[in-house]
Protein backbone atom coordinates (compact mmCIF):
# COMPACT_ATOMS: atom_id res chain seq x y z
CA UNK A 1 0.00 0.00 0.00
CA UNK A 2 3.16 2.58 -0.42
CA UNK A 3 1.32 3.45 -3.65
CA UNK A 4 -2.16 4.78 -2.95
CA UNK A 5 -4.44 7.50 -3.04
CA UNK A 6 -7.33 9.02 -1.24
CA UNK A 7 -10.94 8.11 -2.51
CA UNK A 8 -13.21 9.47 0.23
CA UNK A 9 -13.01 10.98 3.34
CA UNK A 10 -16.10 11.50 6.16
CA UNK A 11 -17.09 11.84 9.87
CA UNK A 12 -18.58 9.34 12.00
CA UNK A 13 -20.69 9.95 15.65
CA UNK A 14 -20.26 6.77 16.62
CA UNK A 15 -21.76 5.22 20.46
CA UNK A 16 -20.11 2.14 21.35
CA UNK A 17 -22.34 -0.64 22.45
CA UNK A 18 -21.70 -4.77 23.28
CA UNK A 19 -23.57 -6.90 20.55
CA UNK A 20 -21.85 -9.66 20.29
CA UNK A 21 -21.94 -13.12 22.47
CA UNK A 22 -20.64 -16.81 22.54
CA UNK A 23 -24.05 -18.12 21.84
CA UNK A 24 -25.07 -15.67 18.53
CA UNK A 25 -23.79 -17.41 15.23
CA UNK A 26 -22.98 -13.98 13.36
CA UNK A 27 -23.87 -10.27 13.10
CA UNK A 28 -26.99 -10.90 11.42
CA UNK A 29 -28.25 -12.65 14.79
CA UNK A 30 -27.15 -9.99 17.47
CA UNK A 31 -30.48 -8.00 17.21
CA UNK A 32 -31.75 -11.39 18.68
CA UNK A 33 -30.50 -10.05 22.05
CA UNK A 34 -29.14 -6.95 21.45
CA UNK A 35 -32.40 -5.05 19.68
CA UNK A 36 -29.88 -1.78 19.75
CA UNK A 37 -27.82 -3.22 17.21
CA UNK A 38 -30.66 -3.87 14.97
CA UNK A 39 -31.56 -0.20 14.07
CA UNK A 40 -30.90 1.90 10.79
CA UNK A 41 -27.69 3.64 12.13
CA UNK A 42 -25.48 0.79 12.26
CA UNK A 43 -22.00 0.46 10.94
CA UNK A 44 -20.79 -0.42 8.57
CA UNK A 45 -22.38 2.27 6.21
CA UNK A 46 -22.86 2.28 2.63
CA UNK A 47 -22.98 5.95 1.35
CA UNK A 48 -25.51 5.94 -1.54
CA UNK A 49 -23.92 9.38 -3.19
CA UNK A 50 -27.17 9.80 -5.13
CA UNK A 51 -28.88 10.44 -1.61
CA UNK A 52 -26.55 12.60 -0.57
CA UNK A 53 -26.49 16.30 -0.59
CA UNK A 54 -24.27 19.50 -0.01
CA UNK A 55 -24.97 21.38 3.30
CA UNK A 56 -23.14 24.56 3.00
CA UNK A 57 -24.46 25.74 6.56
CA UNK A 58 -21.50 22.57 7.53
CA UNK A 59 -18.29 24.85 8.74
CA UNK A 60 -14.69 22.97 7.07
CA UNK A 61 -12.98 20.39 9.23
CA UNK A 62 -9.84 22.03 11.00
CA UNK A 63 -7.17 20.32 12.66
CA UNK A 64 -5.93 21.00 15.79
CA UNK A 65 -2.87 20.31 17.05
CA UNK A 66 -0.52 22.28 19.60
CA UNK A 67 3.04 22.09 19.54
CA UNK A 68 2.62 21.33 15.58
CA UNK A 69 6.36 21.57 14.27
CA UNK A 70 7.75 18.76 16.82
CA UNK A 71 8.84 15.23 15.90
CA UNK A 72 7.92 12.90 18.41
CA UNK A 73 8.06 9.14 18.78
CA UNK A 74 4.58 7.37 18.53
CA UNK A 75 3.82 3.82 19.21
CA UNK A 76 2.68 1.96 16.64
CA UNK A 77 1.48 -1.78 17.76
CA UNK A 78 -0.26 -5.10 16.35
CA UNK A 79 -3.14 -6.07 18.70
CA UNK A 80 -4.19 -9.49 16.51
CA UNK A 81 -6.93 -7.65 15.03
CA UNK A 82 -5.22 -4.34 13.33
CA UNK A 83 -2.54 -2.52 13.76
CA UNK A 84 -3.01 1.38 16.05
CA UNK A 85 -1.14 4.08 16.90
CA UNK A 86 -1.49 6.33 19.94
CA UNK A 87 -2.41 9.92 19.43
CA UNK A 88 -2.07 12.62 22.12
CA UNK A 89 -5.05 14.64 23.39
CA UNK A 90 -3.74 17.78 22.42
CA UNK A 91 -4.18 16.52 18.82
CA UNK A 92 -7.87 16.78 17.22
CA UNK A 93 -9.98 18.04 14.85
CA UNK A 94 -12.63 21.34 14.74
CA UNK A 95 -15.53 22.43 13.23
CA UNK A 96 -17.87 19.55 15.09
CA UNK A 97 -20.77 20.72 17.31
CA UNK A 98 -17.86 20.08 20.29
CA UNK A 99 -14.79 19.80 20.87
CA UNK A 100 -12.82 16.50 20.10
CA UNK A 101 -9.83 15.22 20.75
CA UNK A 102 -7.68 12.49 19.09
CA UNK A 103 -6.87 9.30 20.94
CA UNK A 104 -5.56 6.49 18.40
CA UNK A 105 -5.47 5.31 14.78
CA UNK A 106 -5.96 2.46 13.09
CA UNK A 107 -6.38 0.91 10.02
CA UNK A 108 -8.50 -1.68 8.12
CA UNK A 109 -7.44 -3.26 4.43
CA UNK A 110 -7.93 -6.70 2.88
CA UNK A 111 -6.10 -9.53 1.06
CA UNK A 112 -4.17 -7.36 -1.54
CA UNK A 113 -6.34 -8.95 -4.40
CA UNK A 114 -5.76 -5.80 -6.81
CA UNK A 115 -9.34 -6.97 -9.15
CA UNK A 116 -11.50 -7.03 -5.72
CA UNK A 117 -10.88 -3.95 -3.48
CA UNK A 118 -12.73 -5.58 0.19
CA UNK A 119 -10.41 -3.63 3.07
CA UNK A 120 -12.39 -0.97 3.98
CA UNK A 121 -14.97 -1.24 6.75
CA UNK A 122 -17.58 1.33 4.84
CA UNK A 123 -18.28 1.52 0.87
CA UNK A 124 -19.75 3.84 -1.53
CA UNK A 125 -22.38 3.06 -3.66
CA UNK A 126 -21.75 -0.94 -2.45
CA UNK A 127 -18.18 -0.52 -3.55
CA UNK A 128 -15.44 -1.44 -1.00
CA UNK A 129 -11.97 0.77 -1.10
CA UNK A 130 -8.53 -0.69 -1.19
CA UNK A 131 -8.17 0.18 3.13
CA UNK A 132 -9.75 2.27 5.76
CA UNK A 133 -7.84 5.00 7.63
CA UNK A 134 -9.60 5.53 11.18
CA UNK A 135 -8.59 8.36 13.48
CA UNK A 136 -10.49 8.06 16.64
CA UNK A 137 -10.98 11.07 18.45
CA UNK A 138 -13.51 11.37 21.97
CA UNK A 139 -15.53 14.17 23.30
CA UNK A 140 -12.95 16.09 25.46
CA UNK A 141 -15.60 18.98 25.66
CA UNK A 142 -18.44 16.91 27.35
CA UNK A 143 -16.92 13.89 28.79
CA UNK A 144 -12.77 13.59 31.08
CA UNK A 145 -11.75 10.33 28.71
CA UNK A 146 -12.47 7.96 26.27
CA UNK A 147 -13.77 5.39 28.55
CA UNK A 148 -16.75 7.37 29.84
CA UNK A 149 -17.32 9.01 26.30
CA UNK A 150 -17.42 5.99 24.02
CA UNK A 151 -20.83 4.92 25.48
CA UNK A 152 -22.53 8.29 25.00
CA UNK A 153 -24.43 8.83 21.59
CA UNK A 154 -21.90 11.81 21.40
CA UNK A 155 -19.03 10.55 22.54
CA UNK A 156 -16.99 9.31 19.73
CA UNK A 157 -15.90 10.91 16.50
CA UNK A 158 -13.96 8.87 13.83
CA UNK A 159 -12.41 10.20 10.78
CA UNK A 160 -12.54 7.82 8.49
CA UNK A 161 -10.43 8.14 5.02
CA UNK A 162 -11.50 5.44 2.24
CA UNK A 163 -7.72 4.70 0.29
CA UNK A 164 -7.14 3.24 -3.24
CA UNK A 165 -4.37 1.64 -4.66
CA UNK A 166 -2.43 3.85 -7.23
CA UNK A 167 0.76 4.75 -9.25
CA UNK A 168 1.57 7.99 -7.00
CA UNK A 169 3.47 7.07 -3.30
CA UNK A 170 1.38 9.33 -1.19
CA UNK A 171 3.65 10.34 1.58
CA UNK A 172 0.62 11.69 3.81
CA UNK A 173 0.11 7.79 4.32
CA UNK A 174 3.69 6.33 3.72
CA UNK A 175 4.95 8.26 6.67
CA UNK A 176 3.42 5.38 8.54
CA UNK A 177 2.62 2.97 6.32
CA UNK A 178 6.10 1.81 5.69
CA UNK A 179 6.49 0.93 9.02
CA UNK A 180 3.99 -2.11 8.95
CA UNK A 181 6.88 -4.52 8.06
CA UNK A 182 7.80 -4.09 11.05
CA UNK A 183 4.54 -5.09 13.23
CA UNK A 184 3.21 -8.07 11.23
CA UNK A 185 2.79 -10.50 14.37
CA UNK A 186 0.90 -10.33 17.63
CA UNK A 187 1.97 -7.85 20.31
CA UNK A 188 4.52 -6.29 18.26
CA UNK A 189 5.38 -2.64 18.65
CA UNK A 190 7.40 0.36 16.77
CA UNK A 191 8.33 3.30 17.14
CA UNK A 192 7.96 5.78 14.57
CA UNK A 193 9.48 9.22 14.56
CA UNK A 194 7.12 11.87 12.77
CA UNK A 195 5.96 14.69 12.74
CA UNK A 196 1.83 13.61 12.78
CA UNK A 197 0.64 16.90 11.88
CA UNK A 198 2.19 17.02 8.75
CA UNK A 199 1.21 13.55 7.93
CA UNK A 200 -2.42 14.48 8.77
CA UNK A 201 -2.70 18.12 7.20
CA UNK A 202 -1.15 16.39 3.72
CA UNK A 203 -4.09 14.02 4.25
CA UNK A 204 -6.75 16.60 4.45
CA UNK A 205 -5.00 18.04 1.51
CA UNK A 206 -4.95 15.20 -0.70
CA UNK A 207 -8.91 15.33 0.77
CA UNK A 208 -9.76 19.06 -0.89
CA UNK A 209 -10.63 19.75 2.85
CA UNK A 210 -8.03 22.73 3.37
Amino acid sequence: LSAISTAFIFILFLQCMFCASPEQGGQLEWPELFPECGGLAQSPIDVVTSQTRHEPLLPPLRLVWHNRDVYEPFTLSNNGHTVKMALPSRMGVAGLPWQFSAFQLHLHWGNGAMDMATGSEHTIDGQSACAELHVVHYNSELYANVSEAKSQENGLAVLGVLIQSGEEINQAYNNILHHLAYVRHVCVCVCVCVLIYACMTVLLYYCELQ
